[in-house]
C-alpha cells in the first residue's frame, strides 16, 4: 500500500514539473512580438569605402643620360617649364673633347665602305649624343617637383633628377576590401575627400584590378578613378592621402524591406504580410513571395509582390532565439539575384 501511495505521489510530481515548464515557455513566446514594418517608397543606396591618394595622370620622371658636374641650373623646383626648356647643364668639356675626336676619326675613314668606316661612324654619334645630353631638357611640359640640384653637384644615369608633373589631369589611386571586390564596377561614381582640404571631388572609377598572383594572402585590391576637374584645386598637395566613397547601388523612389524581412525557401523569397488582427489583437499573416532587385546590408528592393502600404511582420531576436532553442532551423541567408 505504502509503495502504490509513493509511485502515485512521485507520477504527480512529474506531471507538476512538466506543467511548469510547458508553462514557461509559452510565457517565453507570448512575451515576444512581431515587429511591424509598413513598406513605403524611399531611395536605396550603398557605397564602398576606399584609401588612397591623388596622383598626377601625365607625369615623367627625368634621368640624365650622361654623368658628370653640374655647372649650370635653370630652373627651381615648382617652375613651370614646357618642352624642351633646359633644366641643368653638366660639364661638357670632356664630352666635347671625344666629340671632336671621334669626329676627326670618322672623317678620315669616311667613304671606304670597311666595316672601321661603319664602327667609327657609330662612335662618332654616340659621342656627339653624350655632348649634346649634357643640356638636359624637359621631354613634356609641366611643373618640376623633387628637384633638389645645384652648381657643383654630381648626377649620373641612374640618379632621378626630378619629375615632371601635369597638373590638368589628376586621378585618385588607391585600395578596396577584398571583401567589397564584387560591388566595385568601372564607371561607378567616387567622393574623394583629400587630407587637409575641405573640398570633396568628384570622379569616376576607370580601373579595377583583376588579379593578385604575386601575394599569398590578399586582402585588397586596387582601383583608380579620373577626378572630374577643369582645373586642378592649386591648394591641394599631390600625392596627399585620401577616402573615397564609391556609390555601388543608388537606386531613387523604390518600394523595400529590411533585409531581415526576407525569407528564402526552395530559392524563393517571402515575406510575411499582415492581414489582420484576432480578437486578442495579435496580428494575422500570409505568407507573400516577393521578387527583389538590389540588395544592401539593411534593405531590398522589391520589384513584385508588395505594395505601398503593405504592413511586413519582421520576426525579432528574442523571437528567434526562442524558434532555435524548439528546434526551428533559421532561414537560409539572403543571397543577391543571379547567384
Amino acid at each position: 500500500m505504502k509503495k502504490k501511495a509513493f509511485i502515485l505521489s512521485l507520477m504527480i510530481l512529474i506531471l507538476l514539473i512538466s506543467s511548469c515548464g510547458l508553462n514557461s515557455n509559452k510565457d517565453n513566446v507570448a512575451l515576444v512580438k512581431s515587429i511591424e514594418y509598413t513598406v513605403k517608397k524611399s531611395d536605396l543606396v550603398e557605397s564602398v569605402s576606399a584609401t588612397g591618394k591623388i596622383i598626377p595622370k601625365n607625369y615623367m620622371t627625368i634621368y640624365p643620360e650622361v654623368s658628370g658636374k653640374v655647372v649650370e641650373v635653370y630652373v627651381n623646383e615648382g617652375d613651370f617649364v614646357k618642352k624642351g626648356d633646359p633644366i641643368l647643364k653638366i660639364d661638357d668639356e670632356d664630352y666635347k673633347i671625344s666629340y671632336l675626336n671621334a669626329k676627326l676619326s670618322y672623317e678620315m675613314v669616311k667613304g671606304n665602305g670597311t666595316l672601321e668606316e661603319e664602327l667609327k661612324r657609330l662612335q662618332y654619334e654616340k659621342a656627339y649624343d653624350d655632348f649634346v645630353n649634357t643640356v638636359i631638357k624637359a621631354p613634356i611640359s609641366g611643373y618640376i617637383v623633387n628637384f633638389s640640384k645645384k652648381v657643383g653637384d654630381l648626377v649620373n644615369q641612374n640618379q632621378a633628377l626630378c619629375v615632371i608633373l601635369d597638373r590638368s589631369n589628376f586621378e585618385f589611386e588607391g585600395t578596396i576590401d577584398i571583401i567589397d571586390y564584387s560591388k566595385v564596377q568601372v564607371g561607378q561614381k567616387i567622393s574623394i575627400e583629400v587630407e587637409g582640404n575641405s573640398e570633396i571631388l568628384q570622379g569616376e572609377i576607370t580601373y579595377k584590378q583583376i588579379a593578385n598572383i604575386s601575394s599569398a594572402n590578399v586582402t585588397t585590391a586596387t582601383i583608380r578613378a579620373d577626378i572630374n576637374k577643369v582645373k586642378f584645386p592649386e591648394n591641394i598637395f599631390i600625392g596627399a592621402s585620401c577616402e573615397g566613397e564609391i556609390l555601388t547601388i543608388n537606386k531613387k523612389d523604390v518600394l523595400k524591406v529590411p533585409t531581415n524581412a526576407v525569407i528564402v525557401k526552395n530559392g524563393k523569397r517571402y515575406v510575411q504580410v499582415k492581414t489582420g488582427e484576432d480578437e486578442n489583437n495579435n496580428p494575422i499573416s500570409e505568407l507573400r513571395e516577393i521578387k527583389i532587385g538590389a540588395i544592401t546590408e539593411d534593405f531590398v528592393e522589391v520589384v513584385s509582390g508588395l505594395n505601398e502600404g503593405d504592413v511586413v511582420l519582421i520576426q525579432n531576436k528574442s523571437l528567434s532565439k526562442n524558434l532555435s532553442k524548439a528546434g526551428n532551423a533559421a532561414p537560409p541567408p539572403l543571397v543577391r539575384p543571379g547567384k
